[in-house]
């Protein structure tokens, strides 16, 4: 949750539809295997380890007997089992996927561009770091500070490139959209 919760303030509405996808994706491939005749019971056997599912079986009212029998209900019980034993692995995924995803989208110019990078708060990072290096006189960090201007300055046309991109895919959109309006008139005249 820790990691969803990161992502999401991060990634914003991105990250939860795509989450959301996997989530879905994944407890209907798992209901699906099991209904087809998957036997999962090697794998709950290898939950019981961590977690007694006989007891939450139980208190949710049913008997551990479900396991074994091909019903719609067990089958939907077997799949959530495994949809949580997959969660560590959904949300790497999704952890992997996400940035690239938000990356290759604001490339297309569909997505909007990243934050600017504040002019201020840099500065005042530097300004830090030449107090630090000024009182201790550990290390030489002009390095780091040419180092620091580089990276916000590569921000900087980075999102110049993107705010670039997607004020033309929305230009392109407006005149679809105008194209259809005009198309569309005509033919109901």
């Amino acid at each position: 949750a820790v990691v969803s919760t990161q992502s999401t303030g991060q990634y914003g509405s991105t990250f939860f539809i795509f989450h959301t996808c996997t989530s879905a994706i994944t407890f209907g491939a798992f209901y699906v295997l099991v209904a087809r005749g998957f036997d999962a019971t090697p794998l709950i056997d290898f939950a019981s380890r961590w977690v007694d599912v006989d007891s939450l079986l139980a208190k949710q009212g049913y008997s551990p007997a479900i396991l074994r029998e091909p019903t719609p209900a067990a089958c939907g019980i077997i799949a959530f089992v495994l949809y949580k034993l997959s969660s560590p692995i959904r949300i790497a995924l999704d952890s992997i996927m996400v940035p690239y995803l938000v990356r290759r989208l604001r490339f297309l110019g569909i997505m909007t561009p990243e934050r600017p990078v504040n002019d201020q708060s840099v500065e005042r990072a530097i300004s830090k770091l030449e107090r630090f290096d000024e009182k201790y006189d550990i290390v030489d960090l002009d390095p780091a500070v040419r180092v620091i201007r580089r990276r916000v300055q590569a921000s900087k046309e980075r999102r110049d490139k993107q705010l670039r991109r997607y004020q033309e895919t929305q230009r392109k959109i407006e005149k679809v959209i105008k194209r259809k309006q005009q198309g569309g008139g005509e033919g109901k005249t």
